[in-house]
């Protein structure tokens, strides 16, 4: 039986003002599914992720959460069904970690409201859920790099998604915080969430990516699911490379076609 879709684009066309910075874009994310999306610098993922949060209207096309027309969706109601987590980010402020995951639930929380002891717990719970609760009473700017995307990750959790949007998860990450980071995208993923996440390791994509989209100058290039898509080949064509030199960077993960 197949899972439920998430998120759907149908011909969608994303820019600004009258200025278009990708076309023609299609793609269908299902519960248990996780989709990347690569491409050169410029290519249009960042105005691809604005636009499928409702920051930024679409020029053309259709986007469908859970089968409905994404315009018809409030932006409270979205952040109760569709989390964000940006790429590694310093707080101005002193928070203590569990502070920053209770923000989560502030599309649960009225105005003026404070958050509730079951709100305390189920940020807690999301902390244990990422073996990282030993940090609850931490601050945040006193984490390492991976602690603190593990943090805004369990502060998207705590929003009781069923889709998560990763820009970047482990950009600027070393390569202990990077298994780890990735390990748990996986483990989200077994959990039944729908995962949509770009990054700009193929490597990554190739770990833990069912589907993937390479676009390339606002265009989808090639999608398809990872095996037969995530080529030598594609990669070539996608970043304007010779198949020797990506075979030589990627040889022992990526197939050659």
């Amino acid at each position: 039986m197949a899972s439920t879709v998430i998120m759907q684009a149908q011909q969608l066309a994303i820019g600004y003002g009258t200025k278009t910075i990708g076309s023609s874009i299609d793609f269908s994310l299902r519960a248990g599914q996780t989709l990347c999306v690569l491409g050169p610098n410029g290519s249009g993922k960042s105005t691809l992720f604005k636009t499928l949060l409702g920051l930024q209207p679409a020029l053309a096309g259709q986007i469908h959460i859970l089968g409905r027309p994404l315009a018809h969706w409030s932006k409270r109601e979205l952040a109760q069904h569709i989390a964000y987590v940006p790429q590694q980010t310093q707080s101005i402020f002193a928070f203590a970690v569990l502070d920053i995951v209770m923000m989560g639930r502030s599309a649960y929380i009225g105005l003026f409201a404070s958050p509730s002891a079951k709100d305390r717990d189920l940020a807690l719970q999301c902390l244990a859920r990422l073996g990282i609760e030993h940090l609850a009473s931490r601050l945040f700017l006193q984490l390492s790099g991976g602690e603190q995307q593990l943090v805004l990750l369990a502060r998207a959790l705590v929003q009781e998604p069923q889709a998560l949007i990763l820009d970047e998860p482990t950009a600027s990450l070393d390569f202990g915080n990077q298994i780890r980071v990735l390990e748990q995208i996986q483990v989200l993923r077994e959990q039944g969430l729908a995962i949509f996440l770009c990054t700009h390791q193929p490597e990554h994509a190739y770990r833990v990516a069912d589907q993937v989209l390479l676009l390339k100058k606002g265009q989808v290039m090639a999608a398809g699911d990872t095996a037969n898509t995530l080529t030598l080949t594609t990669l070539a064509q996608l970043y304007d490379l010779p198949i020797a030199a990506v075979s030589q960077h990627a040889q022992n993960v990526i197939p050659k076609s």
